[in-house]
């Protein structure tokens, strides 16, 4: 591929798209949805809520 940027984060959001690595990085994935979608005072909510850190 050609005028690309490869990244090993979990998640990557790039406008409009939102992408993981993989099932491991389920969670952060949605969280990434959540906060795209929501914002990320939703996300952090539900974060908290769900005793996750990342």
């Amino acid at each position: 591929m050609t005028n690309c940027l490869y990244s090993e984060d979990a998640v990557v959001v790039d406008h409009p798209f939102i992408t993981s690595r993989g099932a491991g990085t389920a969670l952060a994935f949605a969280f990434a949805i959540v906060s795209t979608l929501k914002g990320s005072a939703c996300a952090e909510q539900l974060q908290t809520d769900m005793v996750y850190s990342h």
